[in-house]
């Protein structure tokens, strides 16, 4: 690829490329031309002039690609810390799912989704697959990833078993496929930001028929099948008993829909057996461990993540929704991948700080089936590059740059983000939505909905409201 004109040079930077050396280039430049990478080389800049539009000084930071955030609910951004931690799975599902699925209007999934999707940006996430959160259409949740600059696999929450409690999530088979056709023809994968995929709630809220069914319209697109699957005991108990003592994913295997291109999200619950097949199907696996933390339900002790890697299975890292773990930061997550499992299994090499990079990027594009185009920094590739700033505490003594970028810099080192070679979020802060107006609008709007569907926020500890006395706590 010619490099004689850029339309963006990025020098002075420590890039960690993730290409199939793994090369980390001690001083490198990067040029950028309609959105793809053109050039990539060592040297703080080139050695010989070139024409270039705009020019970004990486001042020695890290550079890496864009991180990607395999599994998220975003356009359910308002719901951040609604739920206490003394909440059981029953009564988050009761007193607050049902309510929030039967309750959110499409302005508030807009509006969620610019919130959830400015923090990922923020925090160097540039890339995003939503197993389902958009209730009724899919436009306001494509709107909001748009209006923030990044890129997303999106999904509208299907099912079929969810009883009258649920409507969005008791539709007939019928119709929920017709809802995934209709997101597939409007947002097809191709070469732009927001494309959608076949979402299917899963946990034992899907008939086997509409699982079986979801798969071959993902294959006819040419696009995952992206479902949550085994997050907690009590669900892998019903599936076994509906499967007279077989696992989960034994059953699935029986529907055909085990192959590269299903995401198993979460799979806190993996037998040696399951592992067999996820290994033998080339199947992706999604690991939330803020999610399977927050609510202890087993996925670091049962999940056999670092056994899946092992074998060399596809094993990316996801958030979750906010309700269920707060934070749109997968450098959280990476960063619990990289040690938890070290305490579980009592091997530091359990999951190693490389292993869990390449998982929020490599894996991560390997499950979206992008793994041609994003992932790594490579002459070639889309142009999503996440720059760190040297001049937080965090970045010092820069000896080890995966090291400093999995245990001590993190997503608080973020300081440049590019997608498709545009700048999204510059020197800390995102530049194509004014960051200061969107929070006034999500408190406004957070407090409005949780007054329309009955919802009362509680604290355990008291709240003093100004001119008010004491309020308990709930």
């Amino acid at each position: 690829m010619s490099t004689d004109k850029l339309d963006l040079l990025l020098t002075d930077a420590v890039v960690v490329t993730l290409d199939p050396e793994r090369r980390i280039l001690d001083r490198g430049h990067i040029g950028v031309r309609n959105g793809r990478i053109a050039l990539l080389a060592g040297g703080s800049a080139p050695s010989k002039p070139i024409e270039v539009t705009r020019t970004l000084d990486a001042r020695g930071g890290l550079v890496h690609p864009g991180l990607i955030d395999a599994h998220a609910h975003v356009a359910w951004g308002l719901a951040r810390c609604f739920i206490p931690e003394h909440f059981s799975e029953d009564e988050v599902f009761w007193n607050f799912d049902v309510l929030m699925l039967n309750g959110v209007s499409d302005a508030d999934e807009n509006l969620g989704t610019r919130l959830s999707c400015a923090e990922m940006a923020m925090n160097g996430t540039t890339c995003f697959a939503d197993t389902g959160s958009a209730i009724r259409d899919l436009a306001p949740t494509a709107e909001g990833v748009e209006a923030v600059g990044i890129r997303g696999m999106i999904a509208n929450l299907v099912g079929d078993s969810g009883g009258e409690e649920i409507p969005a999530l008791d539709r007939d088979p019928e119709q929920c496929l017709a809802r995934l056709e209709d997101g597939l023809h409007r947002y097809p994968a191709g070469d732009g930001n927001v494309w959608a995929c076949a979402g299917l709630c899963g946990m034992e809220l899907c008939s086997d028929a509409l699982v079986r069914d979801a798969k071959a319209l993902a294959d006819r697109h040419g696009v995952p099948l992206n479902l949550h699957k085994s997050f907690s005991s009590a669900e892998v108990d019903e599936r076994r008993t509906a499967l007279g003592g077989r696992e989960p994913l034994e059953g699935f295997a029986e529907l055909g829909v085990l192959a590269p291109n299903t995401m198993l999200v979460h799979l806190n619950h993996c037998s040696p057996a399951e592992e067999e097949l996820v290994a033998a199907t080339d199947s992706a696996v999604v690991h939330c461990p803020t999610a399977t933390l927050m609510y202890a339900a087993g996925g670091i002790l049962r999940g056999r993540f670092p056994e899946l890697l092992a074998r060399g299975a596809t094993v990316a890292l996801g958030t979750d929704a906010t309700q269920w773990q707060n934070a749109w930061d997968l450098s959280r997550s990476i960063y619990l991948a990289a040690t938890v499992h070290k305490e579980t299994s009592g091997v530091r090499t359990a999951i190693t700080a490389e292993a869990a990079l390449e998982m929020a990027t490599l894996h991560g594009a390997r499950a979206l089936g992008r793994e041609d185009e994003l992932g790594s920094l490579e002459v070639g590739k889309l142009a999503d590059i996440v720059v760190h700033s040297t001049a937080r505490p965090e970045a010092h003594p820069p000896l080890d740059p995966i090291g400093t970028l999995v245990f001590s810099g993190q997503s608080r080192t973020v300081r440049t983000v590019l997608v498709g070679g545009r700048v999204v979020v510059e020197e800390g802060l995102p530049t194509r939505i004014d960051l200061g107006s969107l929070l006034a609008e999500v408190n406004r709007e957070a407090k409005a909905l949780c007054r329309r569907i009955g919802f009362t926020p509680s604290s355990r500890w008291p709240v003093i409201v100004a001119g008010a006395g004491e309020k308990p706590g709930g």
